[in-house]
This record gives C-alpha cells, sequence and structure tokens, in this order.
C-alpha cells in the first residue's frame, strides 16, 4: 500500500506528522542511529510502556474495523497523528483512528476528492477527517450521529452497534471536532506570555473562539521569516512547548514553509503529504 494523505479542515496549513514535530524538538528525535536508555526508549523510538498502549489502541480499533467489516461497511484504521508524542517517531504512530471509504449520493466508491475551496464535504458537512491513498478517498465520523443525512445514513444504526459493542473503542480527537478544553487554552496563553517575555512580541495570545482539544503554536501571517527563524531556534529540544506531556502543534502561514523546512527537511516539507 502506498503512502497516504491524511487531512483535516483547518485555516493555516498544518503538519500533524509526529515526526516533524520530533524532530522540531531537537536534533536527536531525528538521529538515524537510536542510543537506548535506561527507560527504555531510544533517541528514535518509544518506550515499552508506550508501545504496549499504542498496541492495545491499535487492536481496540481492529476490533470495530472487524465489526462494521461484518455490517458491510468498508473501513480500516489509519494512523492517529493527534496522539503522537515527542519521542514517537513516524514509524511509531498508532494506527487506532477508524477511516470509511468515501461514497457518492448514489452509494457508490467516490473517485475523487469533492471538497470546496474551504474543505466542506457538501455531502459529509460534519466530517472533519480526509485520507488519501492507493486505495481511494475514505473520511472519518466521530460517532455513528454524524453518518444522519449522509450517504452512509442507512448505516448508521449498525455504526451505533458496533460503538455499543465496543465501548473502549472511541476515535481520537479530530482538529476542531471537540468542544474546547479550558486546560489548553491556559496552556496556550502561558505560552503565549512567555514567548512575548522572550522578546517575541508579536506572538499572539490564543484565539478564544478556538475549539480544538490539543494546544498549538500560532505564528501569525505577518510574522517575517528571520522572526519565524528565531523562533524556532529558541524553542527547540526541552523548550518547546508542551501539555500533558505532548508537544503543541505549530500552525503557520504557506510564505513560512520553507523556513520550517530548514528545521525540519523530510516527509512533512513533501507536498504530498502536506495538509492544506
Amino acid at each position: 500500500m502506498g503512502r497516504s494523505h491524511i487531512s483535516t479542515r483547518a485555516t493555516r496549513r498544518i503538519i500533524a506528522s509526529a515526526l516533524a514535530v520530533a524532530c522540531l524538538l531537537g536534533a536527536a528525535a531525528c538521529s538515524t542511529k537510536p542510543d537506548a536508555d535506561a527507560a527504555g526508549t531510544t533517541d528514535t523510538g518509544i518506550s515499552d510502556a508506550a508501545k504496549a498502549e499504542n498496541a492495545r489502541l491499535e487492536d481496540t480499533a481492529k476490533r470495530f474495523v472487524a465489526c462494521l467489516t461484518d455490517k458491510g461497511i468498508d473501513a480500516k484504521t489509519v494512523e492517529s497523528y493527534s496522539i503522537a508524542t515527542s519521542s514517537m517517531p513516524a514509524k511509531d504512530i498508532p494506527k487506532s483512528t477508524v477511516v470509511v471509504r468515501r461514497l457518492d449520493q448514489s452509494g457508490n466508491m467516490a473517485g475523487t476528492d469533492a471538497t470546496d475551496e474551504n474543505g466542506t464535504d457538501s455531502l459529509y458537512p460534519n466530517v472533519r477527517l480526509r485520507a488519501t491513498d492507493d486505495d481511494g478517498l475514505w473520511i472519518g465520523f466521530t460517532t455513528s450521529a454524524e453518518l444522519a443525512g449522509t450517504p452512509y445514513a442507512a448505516k448508521q444504526q449498525d455504526y451505533a452497534a458496533c460503538e455499543q459493542a465496543n465501548p473502549d473503542f472511541a476515535q481520537p480527537p479530530f482538529s476542531g471536532s471537540q468542544h474546547a478544553d479550558p486546560e489548553v487554552a491556559l496552556a496556550e496563553l502561558n505560552f503565549a506570555r512567555k514567548a512575548r517575555a522572550a522578546g517575541f512580541d508579536w506572538y499572539p495570545d490564543p484565539d478564544p473562539t478556538n475549539t480544538g482539544t490539543h494546544a498549538s503554536v500560532i505564528i501569525p501571517e505577518t510574522t517575517s521569516k528571520e522572526e519565524f527563524r528565531r523562533f524556532l531556534r529558541t524553542y527547540k529540544g526541552d523548550d518547546w512547548p508542551t501539555y500533558n506531556g505532548a508537544p503543541f502543534g505549530i500552525t503557520w502561514s504557506e510564505n513560512l514553509n520553507d523556513v520550517y523546512c530548514e528545521f525540519n527537511p523530510g516527509p512533512g516539507c513533501d507536498a504530498t503529504d502536506e495538509q492544506q
């Protein structure tokens, strides 16, 4: 199977790849020669405990997929970028997000992307996650409630039955799909104050209307390349902000992409892997 492209609805270009975040945190996270430590981790790997948790999440997702498949729903698992941690290279991101094949209005497999310029799919207006790979187009429902009014409406009860049969399964958060977490907003605000105190007076307070549940560094469109470069030099390694042990994501405008790629060359800078 070829490389997949996963996207969520967003206002700016966001790289969700854990590899891109890990590289941003410091060169050691991108080393090609693992060096194990006392906790059982490596500079390019994850701990045994994290591997066990990822395996549990993947097994749960696979059971849910098996249930959907038995009910005639074409489903599979894809990488859960939103729960990746700073020590997790791309190869270790768990495939614990469940997606189903995107169907057209007639219930047939859709061959082309039908999203508008705002990233909205008229047939699936509430869907926040889409994935594209060699097998075609896929979408992710947060819960069975989102199947209503879509080409999957007739399968809503079947999807709900699988939810009931697998109460330990839950989709990882999709960008903007959950209610706002006040603790996330506080973490973002505290970092904004820290950044301004460190000389980045252009760094904004978090958007109070944001409905996300994952903290993120926000780089304004008006930021110069030199300032963005200085920011990335300043906040790397242990200085990169975290919330509940997971690194902040990062959002920046397209004109700063070349600067980001100076610090993070690799898959995140390949146009085929970008999230728009």
